[in-house]
């Protein structure tokens, strides 16, 4: 049986500076339904599509990234600051999976938990790969593939309304820059986390290396950081989900039972 670190369901999107470099624009969750493939990220992300090429990286090279799928709308006559929903997703082709399976993985439906709900006692873990990554890959011509993780509890569900916010739709945890740990575990100096909006936001995330996570969820995708706030946000994965059952009714009817690796925490 193959082992896989949960947080390799994570994975860059990149695009490309007026100099060529690369240019670190968010993380994406990629999600394995049936004999389909999902690449969800925030919509806010997507949106660079109309400024450079879109990349994610193989251990090659950076490549295009392509797929079809859907985006959230902003409210009619605004911008995409005003979109609460802010999500998106898209369905990928053989060549994509391929290149991204080289150094990803697809999070199988057993780890999804769309039903997730407030509890002002629950933990979640934000994962993805900050921007601070590509400042660095700039000045050393090497790209940056650190993950990391933000972990919180969840604010009281009073603090949702003040932040223009509904606990049944969003995740919102404290946010403490000094809370943060690399892809190994460790405590790590403070990484602004802009650029995570896209990555996987998971509830009941375990610290205990090597381990299976049979409870473990995942329930919500990155969205913003509002550090005046203190708190960090995700979109529930509610949405999302039943967009893709809507649309793809037909991969629900044969999702298997047990998938054949065993997904662990933390493990480099």
């Amino acid at each position: 049986m193959k082992t896989v670190p949960i947080t390799h369901c994570v994975c860059p999107i990149l695009g490309s500076t007026e100099t060529g470099d690369p240019d670190f624009l968010g993380s994406a969750t990629l999600l394995g339904f049936g004999t389909k493939r999902f690449l969800v990220t925030s919509a806010h992300v997507l949106d660079f599509a109309k400024k450079t090429t879109l990349y994610v990286p193989t251990p090659q090279e950076l490549i295009p990234l392509t797929g079809q799928g859907k985006i959230t709308n902003p409210p009619s006559g605004s911008s995409r600051f005003h979109d609460k929903n802010d999500s998106a997703f898209l369905v990928l082709g053989e060549e994509m999976i391929r290149a991204l399976e080289q150094m990803f993985f697809f999070l199988p439906p057993q780890y999804l938990d769309p039903n997730d709900s407030f509890s002002a006692t629950t933990e979640y873990t934000f994962v993805g790969f900050p921007e601070k990554g590509a400042q660095l890959a700039t000045e050393r011509q090497h790209i940056d593939m650190q993950r990391y993780t933000y972990s919180s509890t969840s604010i009281a569900e009073s603090g949702y309304e003040p932040l223009g916010l509904q606990s049944f739709s969003h995740v919102a945890a404290y946010y403490d820059r000094f809370r943060v740990e690399d892809e190994r575990g460790n405590s790590t100096q403070a990484v602004p986390p802009n650029g995570i909006s896209g990555g996987p936001v998971f509830r009941n995330y375990l610290r205990r290396m090597g381990e299976p996570v049979p409870d473990v969820k995942l329930v919500g995708i990155g969205m913003e950081t509002r550090e005046d706030e203190r708190a960090i946000v995700g979109v529930r994965l509610n949405g999302v989900y039943e967009a893709i059952r809507r649309l793809h009714p037909d991969i629900f009817s044969h999702i298997p039972e047990n998938p054949q690796i065993e997904i662990v925490v933390n493990s480099a």
